[in-house]
């Protein structure tokens, strides 16, 4: 044993940053106590508890309460140990989880709401694009919002809302009828989560062009986007991804960035 020495209750507190009421709370339950008392009623504690009461905080900072503690403590054996070890490992794989689905989405979040900042309006682009995994749901006219929330329950995690959902567009209705066609919702999956129903956006060069405003000023993106690809020679896939971008970040309607993404199936041959 290493030579020890003594320490008041602010020099121990001090130490391991921790409150004085809550070493003193510690010693009236019994779960953690100083080893020496003085004659002039002072406690001390021994450096040599350092390493226990830092075990006490490690086990409450695991979610322990203070009873199960001092319970444990009072018998310690290995199987209770072992026992405790694996359903905190398995709790804190969750967590771990957990916080790294919160990273994705706020990252997500993050460079939609950087990008509906800059002025991207006219712009019609060719943008590269990975493969991105997706759940696709049909829906029918007059579908209530009870009933749609219901649906996406039975498919995939609610966790997930906050991904964005994103609406599923025919171009054979935009060419033929100038307007959008909706053929259902999708929805961006957490891999971990993916369900049987899932679908795979591929990778791939996609159409892209924006709009800044009210759902009705979609139908202009679309006959820009077309006259992009007539004159760029692109041969589109039969469906467009429309999303939005910054709906956490807005005030006003009008302020509403709408995404468009049209696959690209490949360059027209000319006769």
């Amino acid at each position: 044993m290493k030579p020890s020495h003594l320490l008041t209750v602010q020099q121990f507190s001090n130490l391991h940053q921790v409150n004085k009421r809550t070493l003193h709370y510690y010693d009236t339950i019994g779960l953690f106590s100083p080893t020496q008392k003085g004659e002039n009623g002072y406690r001390y504690y021994d450096t040599t508890q350092s390493v226990h009461f830092e075990y006490i905080q490690f086990l409450k900072g695991l979610g322990l309460s203070l009873d199960e503690i001092r319970t444990y403590l009072q018998q310690p054996n290995a199987q209770d140990f072992l026992k405790l070890a694996d359903e905190k490992l398995g709790e804190l794989a969750r967590q771990i989880k957990q916080l790294q689905r919160q990273c994705e989405i706020l990252q997500l979040k993050k460079e939609q709401v950087e990008k509906s900042l800059h002025p991207v309006e006219e712009k019609i682009q060719i943008v590269d694009c990975q493969e991105d995994a997706i759940v696709l749901l049909e829906v029918r006219q007059g579908l209530e919002d009870t009933e749609f929330f219901k649906k996406i329950k039975e498919h995939f995690s609610m966790e997930q809302l906050p991904l964005g959902i994103g609406t599923v567009i025919s171009l054979d209705g935009v060419r033929q009828q100038g307007i959008n066609s909706h053929e259902g919702f999708f929805f961006r999956c957490f891999e971990e989560t993916i369900p049987s129903t899932s679908l795979r956006k591929p990778k791939g060069r996609y159409l892209c062009g924006y709009h800044r405003g009210t759902w009705e000023g979609i139908p202009a993106v679309y006959e820009r986007m077309l006259h992009f690809a007539k004159e760029h020679h692109l041969q589109l896939g039969a469906y467009a991804y429309e999303r939005g971008l910054n709906e956490f970040v807005i005030e006003r309607e009008e302020e509403y960035l709408t995404e468009v993404m049209i696959p690209i199936l490949e360059e027209k041959v000319e006769d």
